[in-house]
């Protein structure tokens, strides 16, 4: 009698999943060459909230992802990117005529959010290492345009960790398929976002 391999974690499969979509956007945005410059920075956090902006306000219709995830209100990033931009120097009226995304993904489930989720909590990630090259090179600080990749400050890695608790706890394979497509769709439209013109 053989036993069946048991299938990987949903953290592994999106791992797997969205690799080439992730190194798709490493590799057209490098906010970690030596010559960023605050013009490119801040052009960076315009296309960040362009894309945030519209992405949690279709997450936020989403029925039950408070139930599903008890501390989202605490993940949302519009607010910090607003802050950024306006500390970088755009007004109120500046920040109203940025453009926004107007393809983010399909999101209607619960699974359809916690895909998105998976991305966007994967950013914040990478923002301890980029929120140290910006203040080496643009002497940017949390409080003065960098508040978005310093999100969480110590508590990043217990955040993620709380997010991978809530994905884990997915258990039926129709949701997890839906986890990760959304996943993998985020990633791409994200991806087309920052590197239009």
């Amino acid at each position: 009698m053989t036993s069946k391999t048991p299938e990987p974690s949903l953290l592994v499969q999106l791992r797997q999943a969205t690799r080439p979509f992730h190194e798709a956007i490493e590799k057209h945005v490098d906010v970690l060459r030596p010559d960023l410059s605050s013009a490119e920075y801040r052009q960076l956090i315009a296309r960040f909230y362009g894309f945030y902006a519209p992405l949690e306000l279709r997450m936020a219709q989403v029925p039950s992802l408070n139930a599903a995830c008890p501390d989202y209100s605490l993940r949302k990033k519009t607010a910090r990117l607003e802050q950024d931009l306006s500390e970088l120097g755009l007004s109120a009226d500046d920040i109203g005529r940025l453009p926004r995304c107007g393809e983010v993904p399909a999101i209607a489930t619960v699974a359809d959010a916690l895909g998105c989720l998976y991305v966007t909590e994967g950013a914040t990630l990478g923002g301890a290492i980029i929120s140290r090259h910006v203040f080496s090179v643009l002497g940017i600080s949390s409080e003065t345009g960098c508040a978005f990749f310093t999100s969480y400050g110590d508590e990043r890695g217990s955040m993620w960790k709380g997010l991978c608790e809530v994905l884990n706890s997915v258990s039926e394979e129709v949701t997890q398929a839906a986890v990760i497509q959304s996943a993998c769709a985020t990633f791409q439209t994200f991806d087309i976002w920052l590197t239009q013109q």
